[in-house]
């Protein structure tokens, strides 16, 4: 997790891919492994909320935030994400706006990334969690 956040502040996409799917991975094998305890389930719970809340609704987009004034200083973030939502080729903008989109579709793909139909593969995270006495809420939460 850390290799995403230091990724994310210096700004080297491939990197950051590289470490989505690296925890994506290890989320995954830990589901798959019919002998993952207790402690390998509060890493997958770890990893699923950060990556479906604290980097794709927090961290990563106050990153496109931070860098927006980079692009044009009029551009707001709102204006920025109906830009890139509507897929409209924009000229008259600089590299930063391609990297920053790019990076967006990137983290939107977290968003929706479904694995036996549900959200980040969440069903079968709490099936497994309470198969194995994994509280399901935590007073942290």
């Amino acid at each position: 997790m850390l290799d995403l956040l230091k990724y994310t502040y210096i700004f080297d996409i491939p990197k950051v891919k590289e470490s989505i799917e690296r925890l994506w991975n290890r989320y995954q094998g830990i589901l798959d492994n019919k002998d993952s305890t207790k402690e390998d389930l509060y890493e997958a719970r770890a990893i699923l909320y950060c990556l479906g809340k604290f980097y794709s609704e927090e961290f990563a987009l106050g990153a496109i935030e931070r860098r927006i004034q980079y692009i044009k200083p009029e551009i707001s973030f709102d204006k920025f994400l109906e830009m890139v939502d509507s897929d409209e080729k924009y000229s008259g903008y600089n590299k930063m706006f391609d990297e920053l989109r790019e990076f967006y579709l990137m983290v939107k793909g977290i968003k929706n990334r479904e694995k036996n139909g549900s959200y980040l593969d969440e069903e079968r995270f709490n099936r497994i969690s309470k198969e194995k006495g994994v509280i399901s809420s935590h007073p942290l939460d």
